[in-house]
């Protein structure tokens, strides 16, 4: 029980909260994690695992998060060796947070990592299968030690002990064979730790934890859904009715991080799909960074009533197989539409079809919640490690989300308003999306959505 109400205590910390909600998230949250009787065994690997098991606080519908806390690790001199097989997935990294506050410490890259045996393929373009190797990332509490891919667990200042750490997934390879698999198709990480010796001046001898149960992440999901719930009764006691609408909601041609399609109100989204990876193994290579704009991009819909489900997740090879199929190869489409896209928005199949919005040419992207429509759904495009962010300067490189705050600051100046749609555009040409909305009425007569002049950016 110590470990849960230390948790809740972060969570008001991280939330920033007024004395007036914290009473309203204690008084909940102290209640409900009373009932959690059962304990999260620490002494084993890998905790929980966050996907869509999880459902909350906007995840990406590809995305799964591996939680590893290790209370062991106490000195300067203590190690965590995790040993992994790569995985066949489009992206994966590790990233500390300090245990005590949850603040992110640091994080090794996929390509970054090197590796003790084999090839990585996320960093060397153009290698086989049969070279895929094997890697290690060491925790230690400074990150001072000198091991290989060596990272950190305590931020600058902080007397925590013990470690803390994320293993990120997203999506999978197309030469994966599970896609559907948590782990991207390979075995979990080995977890081993190494304790240092103050009276012999040595290490001792590498320990291996065992992994753990399914029940961790069944007691881990209950605590962090009442985390939420209590964060929904605060936002409740302010008259917001638990939800958190984004104040870009029906604007034109909006930068796809909110909005909504509400009842019959359906949203056409079109754009150029930016140059993709096509897999590890499958070019263009998911190493060779001159040839894809982004590692991954995704456009996902969203409940923004607390908890924040994802309803419906498409990423890029989603959209690249659609119109490869449309078009009898990618090439085709690219050549006779230019990576053109159309996807439609809408509560359900009979709505965007109805007004005759779901043509043959438009993938559908469903803003229907699981037992009910959704009061303030939303559209998100999520982008991982921008061409710009690897290479520097290109032609295309001022065309990614990353730069797009950057770029407003240089002409408005450091510390201006940079969020509008119109600056997102300028930023991303060609392959910044636009986003109509229509009111599909019942008899199938599609009209303009009304504009909301007052909305911000």
């Amino acid at each position: 029980m110590d470990f849960y109400s230390t948790m809740a205590n972060v969570a008001v910390n991280q939330l920033d909260m007024t004395d007036a909600q914290k009473a309203v998230f204690l008084s909940y949250t102290s209640y409900a994690l009373a009932g959690l009787n059962a304990s999260i065994e620490f002494n084993c690997a890998w905790q929980a695992s966050v996907g869509l098991n999880f459902n909350i606080a906007f995840p990406d519908g590809y995305a799964v998060y591996h939680v590893l806390f290790v209370p062991k690790l106490q000195g300067p001199m203590d190690v965590i060796r995790i040993e992994g097989d790569y995985p066949f997935v489009r992206y994966f990294s590790y990233q500390s947070y300090d245990p005590k506050s949850l603040d992110p410490v640091a994080s090794v890259r996929d390509y970054e990592i090197k590796s003790v045996r084999g090839v990585n393929p996320f960093a060397t373009p153009g290698t086989t299968l049969g070279d895929k190797g094997k890697y290690q990332v060491h925790v230690t509490l400074n990150g001072d030690q000198g091991y290989p891919n060596e990272l950190p667990t305590i931020a600058s200042g902080s007397n925590a002990t013990g470690a803390f750490v994320l293993l990120r997934v997203y999506a999978y390879d197309k030469q994966s064979p599970d896609k559907t698999d948590i782990w991207g198709a390979v075995a979990p990480p080995v977890v081993k730790y190494k304790l240092f010796n103050p009276s012999s001046g040595q290490g001792g001898l590498w320990y291996t934890l065992d992994q753990c149960t399914p029940n961790n992440t069944k007691i881990a999901s209950q605590f962090i859904s009442t985390i939420a719930t209590g964060y929904s009764r605060v936002l409740a006691t302010e008259n917001k009715a638990g939800a958190n609408p984004c104040p870009t909601w029906n604007s034109r041609d909006q930068f796809l991080d909110g909005g909504g399609v509400q009842g019959n109100l359906v949203a056409v989204i079109t754009g150029t799909l930016p140059p993709s990876p096509g897999g590890l193994w499958t070019p263009p290579f998911v190493a060779d960074f001159t040839k894809s704009n982004a590692r991954y991009l995704s456009l996902s819909t969203y409940d923004l009533n607390i908890p924040g489900p994802v309803l419906q997740t498409l990423f890029d090879s989603d959209i690249v197989d659609f119109y490869s199929q449309y078009y009898g190869s990618e090439y085709l489409w690219n050549l006779r539409n230019s990576r053109q896209y159309k996807i439609v928005a809408a509560a359900d199949l009979a709505s965007a079809k109805r007004c005759g919005h779901l043509t043959r040419d438009a993938m559908f992207l469903s803003t229907w919640g699981q037992t009910a429509r959704v009061s303030y759904p939303a559209l998100v495009l999520r982008e991982i490690l921008s061409q710009s962010s690897r290479i520097g300067d290109t032609a295309n490189n001022t065309q990614s989300i990353h730069n797009i705050k950057q770029a407003c600051e240089s002409i408005a100046g450091v510390g201006a308003k940079c969020e509008t749609s119109s600056f997102a555009s300028s930023v991303m040409k060609n392959f910044y999306p636009k986003v109509t909305y229509y009111d599909c009425l019942q008899g199938g007569k599609s009209v303009a959505a009304p504009y909301n002049q007052s909305a911000t950016y």
